[in-house]
Order: structure tokens, then C-alpha cells, then sequence
């Protein structure tokens, strides 16, 4: 996407984080005005102008979780849904805690983050779940590629991710953040280069497993 600005940090558990700051896109597309994405310190994105005392103290947050989507890429603050949740809601605190290319296993992991440290006192947890999601959630081959070709050249801190993958009847198997490789001999030499996808290819198509993974992590 043209002009589109750094969003993400890496981050060594999740695979990236939202980079905190108020960033403006640029037309992202021909007839379109500038967006607005404003990060908080904490790496959620704002849901609502920053006003003392907003919210009550007497009811927990309602967290809003989840990939593309539920941040609302390609949308100004004021324009996504967990900005127009808060309006409604202006009684409690409403999170926004999506990432962009999360699916539902970073989410988890950021959330979980974020209760342990004693951040928030969260109650109500909304996750936008989309078929993409099961691909993600197991690091499957497609995904890895996909995220390495959209991001090795404009965003470095989004190409590894962390995983799970099926072990029988047992307890999913945790991964830390892995991603799609590609060595210098494969840019200069595309038969190389053909070698390694396919290496790739055999090890990390989970496409079978994914739903079976996504529907464990969802129970």
C-alpha cells in the first residue's frame, strides 16, 4: 500500500506489536483523503479522545481482539468499531487491542500479556474471528510466505510469529515466533530459490490441521 507508515515493532513472544505514536497515511489510494491511526503508549490503538477520568472505575474494560479488521486497518480512529463501541459504552473503558495480521493465537498471547501484568481489569473480551485466521494460528506455509513478501521491504518487525500445532488427543504444542526464510544464494539464484519454498512447503503446510488447532484454542 502506497505511503502506508511503519506500524509494528517486533516483539520477541508475539512476533510484533503495534509502534506507539500517531502515524497519517498518506492517500492510501487515489481519491481518498489522509488516515489517522493513533497508538497509545501502551500499544493499543485509541478508541476514543484522550479525556481524565473517562470510563468508570466501578465497571471492568471490554477488550476488543483480534487481526486487520477489528484494529480497523484502512480506517481514521474515529471510523473503527471499538471507537464507536467506546461512544456508545461511555460508561466503561473499551480497549482496542487488535493487530494488524494477528489471528487468534497472537491474540490470545497479547491478552493473557496483558492481564498478567495487572494493566487492566478487562470483564467483557470481543475477538473477530475470520476463516483467515486457522491459516495464521498454525504458521502454515502459505501465511509465512505471504508475510514475508508483504512486509521484507516495508516492515521489518512483522515476519515472524508465534504458533501451535496439534499433538494428538494431548494439549497443543506452543512455538515461538518463527517465519518464511529465504537466504541470499535463493535472491541471486532462482532454482535456489525454488529449492528452499519447496522445502518450506513440505515442512509447514498445516493447511490440514489448521481448523482442528483454531477450534482447540477457541474452547
Amino acid at each position: 500500500h502506497a505511503n502506508e507508515p511503519q506500524l509494528h515493532d517486533a516483539d520477541p513472544d508475539l512476533g510484533w506489536t503495534l509502534r506507539p505514536g500517531r502515524h497519517v497515511w498518506r492517500q492510501p489510494a487515489p481519491g481518498l483523503g489522509d488516515l489517522e491511526i493513533t497508538i497509545k503508549p501502551d500499544r493499543s490503538r485509541a478508541t476514543g479522545p484522550d479525556r481524565p477520568g473517562a470510563g468508570s472505575a466501578t465497571q471492568r474494560a471490554v477488550a476488543v481482539i483480534g487481526g486487520s479488521w477489528m484494529f480497523g486497518f484502512g480506517l481514521s480512529d474515529e471510523q473503527t468499531f471499538a471507537w464507536k463501541l467506546q461512544h456508545r459504552l461511555a460508561r466503561r473503558r473499551v480497549l482496542n487491542l487488535a493487530v494488524t495480521g494477528y489471528g487468534a493465537y497472537q491474540s490470545w498471547l497479547a491478552l493473557k500479556r496483558r492481564i498478567v501484568s495487572g494493566q487492566d481489569d478487562i470483564g467483557v473480551v470481543l475477538y473477530g474471528l475470520i476463516h483467515a485466521h486457522a491459516l495464521r494460528n498454525v504458521a502454515d506455509y502459505s501465511w509465512r510466505k505471504s508475510m514475508y513478501f508483504v512486509n521484507a521491504n516495508r516492515n521489518l518487525g512483522a515476519l515472524a510469529f508465534p504458533y501451535v500445532t496439534l499433538n494428538g488427543d494431548g494439549p497443543l504444542r506452543h512455538h515461538g515466533p518463527e517465519g518464511y526464510t529465504q537466504s541470499a544464494a535463493a535472491v541471486w539464484f532462482p532454482v535456489w530459490r525454488l529449492v528452499e519454498d519447496f522445502a518450506q512447503r513440505l515442512t509447514h503446510d498445516r493447511s490440514d490441521s489448521a481448523q482442528a488447532a483454531t477450534l482447540r484454542l477457541l474452547r
